[in-house]
């Protein structure tokens, strides 16, 4: 029964490494995407638990399809959370000011606002940084 476990987690973990990595790819290190799916592979052929080779070479084409797939979600993500903050980057800062002219300072955090904020990642949070000073 748990003969697939570990070979099911090496699949959801590649799939969210890589959209990890796609949502903030100059966070990671410096490593290049070549370098970290080349590195997969490589893990999954030499270290794969089963020990046939058509079943490395499959296990290692599925992680690094998924670890593709997973930079693509999170790159895909990660600009449309940029573009957000550029969009309505004005509209937070609206919403700042009508904020402190109705309660007299402005708040502890951004979620205090009462409307949606632009820069929301899937694995990463958001982009957008506040700080009250």
């Amino acid at each position: 029964m748990y003969r697939f476990l570990p070979i099911v987690l090496l699949l959801v973990v590649s799939l969210g490494w890589g959209i990890w990595v796609g949502e903030d790819v100059h966070a990671f290190l410096g490593l290049s995407q070549v370098g970290l799916i080349g590195g997969m592979v490589l893990l999954v052929l030499g270290f794969a638990l089963p020990r046939r080779v058509l079943r490395r070479v499959g296990l290692a084409v599925g992680v690094s399809g998924l670890l593709v797939s997973g930079y693509f979600i999170g790159d895909h993500r990660g600009t449309a959370a940029f573009n957000g903050c550029v969009l309505s980057g004005e509209n937070v800062r609206q919403a700042l000011a009508d904020h402190r002219r109705r309660t007299g300072s402005f708040p502890a955090k951004l979620a205090d606002l009462v409307q949606p904020l632009p820069g929301g990642r899937i694995l990463r949070g958001s982009l957008l940084e506040y700080r009250r000073v």
